[in-house]
C-alpha cells in the first residue's frame, strides 16, 4: 500500500504545474501554499526539488544584481540605516498593516506593493 501522505501519478504533476506557475509569478511558497490549500512545507519541498531538477528557474531574490551595491553606496552616503519590511510594519498601526495588506494583490509580495506606493509619492514629488 502506498503512503498516505505521498501523492503520485497525475494528480500530483498537475499539483507541481499550478505550483511553479504561481512560482514563475513571484508568490512566496506561504503564499502558494493559501493559494493552494497546501501546507507551507509541502508547497516548499516540491519548489526545491523542482529547482534541483532544473524544472523551475531558481529563486531570484533580486532581479537586479547589483542592487545590494547600490542600496549600500547610499545608505552610506545619507548614513542611513536600512531596516527591515518587519521594521516597517512595526511603525504602522493594526488598522494600516490591515489596509495594506488589504491592498496587496494575492501575486504580489507586501514589498512590491509598498514600492509600487513609493513611486507613486515620488512621481508626485517630481512633478511638482
Amino acid at each position: 500500500m502506498k503512503n498516505p501522505k505521498h501523492i503520485g501519478g497525475p494528480a500530483s504533476a498537475a499539483l507541481n504545474v499550478k505550483i511553479a506557475e504561481l512560482a514563475e509569478r513571484g508568490m512566496t511558497g506561504q503564499a502558494i501554499s493559501e493559494e493552494l490549500g497546501q501546507t507551507v512545507d509541502m508547497v516548499r519541498a516540491r519548489l526545491s526539488r523542482m529547482r534541483r531538477k532544473n524544472q523551475l528557474k531558481p529563486a531570484i531574490l533580486c532581479r537586479d544584481r547589483t542592487i545590494h551595491s547600490r542600496v549600500a553606496n547610499h545608505a552610506a552616503k545619507f548614513k542611513r540605516a536600512l531596516g527591515t519590511m518587519t521594521m516597517l510594519m512595526e511603525c504602522l498601526s493594526e488598522e494600516q498593516i490591515a489596509w495594506l495588506f488589504g491592498q496587496t494583490p494575492k501575486d504580489m509580495r507586501v514589498a512590491e506593493i509598498v514600492a509600487a506606493m513609493i513611486k507613486d509619492v515620488y512621481q508626485d514629488e517630481v512633478e511638482k
